[in-house]
């Protein structure tokens, strides 16, 4: 388990700002809670501010057991990209690489990370060529697709 030390590090390596608030012990100085309060940006730039409490336990040897209370920090927390997003930069990439006239979402299941697209793609200067075509994400995060007849 962390110390508390270890935790405010992490914190303040990703905040703009960390300020103490205020400290509450329990029945016994070997048990409480100090919240904080931080500043932050969030992913389009907007100043963001949240408070966060950890909750520390010292044991029989002195020794500090620290957890954050109710929820882990948001700048700390891993950010992943939906499938959605992911599926259109990936279509941006292959467009280009594969000269692709137009792609559009048929269908799209973000928990099974699957979509069915229609695909254009032009067979000559008057004609276009129409596909559907059946995209996914692996468990390892590998794509695959299969055209559909």
């Amino acid at each position: 388990m962390a110390t508390k030390d270890e935790l405010l590090k992490q914190l303040k390596e990703r905040a703009l700002r960390v300020f103490f608030l205020e400290k509450h012990y329990e029945i016994n100085k070997k048990d409480y809670y100090e919240f904080y309060r931080y500043y932050y940006t969030d992913e389009r730039g907007v100043l963001r501010s949240e408070s966060v409490c950890i909750h520390v336990i010292v044991d029989e040897e002195g020794k500090e057991n620290a957890y954050w209370k109710d929820k882990i920090p948001t700048i700390l927390q891993s950010r992943t990209m939906s499938f959605s997003d992911e599926l259109q930069s990936k279509l941006e990439e292959v467009k280009e690489t594969k000269g692709l006239d137009a792609v559009t979402v048929e269908t799209l299941d973000e928990n099974n990370r699957v979509a069915i697209l229609k695909v254009y793609k032009s067979v000559d200067q008057d004609n276009v060529q129409e596909f559907r075509v059946v995209v996914w994400k692996d468990e390892k995060g590998n794509w695959h697709y299969k055209v559909v007849k």
